[in-house]
């Protein structure tokens, strides 16, 4: 927290105890497209424009025989959000919040059904408890398993359950503090997914 602007990826949080109540509380600052960040006493800064030419901590001398590039040039669009909680980030599953505002749903148009509805709800995959987080569920590179990438959030060991409804199949699984675990569901339901 000294005012650096430091890289960071989709999330800030700034937390403390107050010093009447002896209480943990902080905030969060989630944004989808801006990953610099600056953090003075109780203040957090989000860079929203920055270019290469400017982008040193020491000011420099342009190279007239160089052109640098823009990155950050005309209309900006971001979305961003503030997530005041109590204890700390952990318990305020900022991470999670993060990934549901940078992984918009997506909706699609459905063909006719034969009988005419489609289900209220409806989930491919279930992860539970909240702080085990999905990054990645595609098919095997050598076949038809399914190969899914989680990791912890919390900071906490886990015994987590993973849930594939339309495939019948549900896996637990232990995860160590912030570990990422690869697991892969076999097609055949006779085989053991791991």
């Amino acid at each position: 927290a000294s005012g650096d602007e430091m890289p960071m990826q989709s999330w800030v949080d700034v937390s403390g105890t107050s010093p009447d109540a002896q209480v943990r509380y902080g905030v969060s600052l989630i944004n989808d497209s801006k990953y610099s960040f600056d953090v003075k006493g109780c203040e957090i800064g989000m860079t929203v424009v920055g270019s290469p030419a400017y982008a040193h901590h020491v000011p420099t001398a342009i190279d007239p025989d160089h052109v640098p590039s823009y990155i950050d040039q005309g209309i900006q669009h971001l979305t961003y959000a503030l997530l005041p909680h109590a204890d700390g980030w952990e318990q305020a599953a900022t991470v999670r919040r993060a990934a549901e505002i940078n992984q918009k749903p997506i909706a699609m148009f459905a063909s006719p059904h034969p009988d005419g509805r489609l289900p209220q709800t409806d989930s491919f995959i279930d992860v539970r408890p909240a702080n085990i987080v999905v990054t990645v569920l595609k098919q095997a590179e050598d076949g038809g398993d399914l190969i899914l990438r989680a990791f912890e959030t919390s900071k906490a060991p886990t015994d987590a359950t993973v849930s594939l409804a339309h495939w019948g199949r549900a896996l637990e699984a232990t995860f160590a503090p912030r570990e990422i675990k690869t697991l892969r569901f076999p097609r055949d339901p006779a085989c053991t997914a791991a």
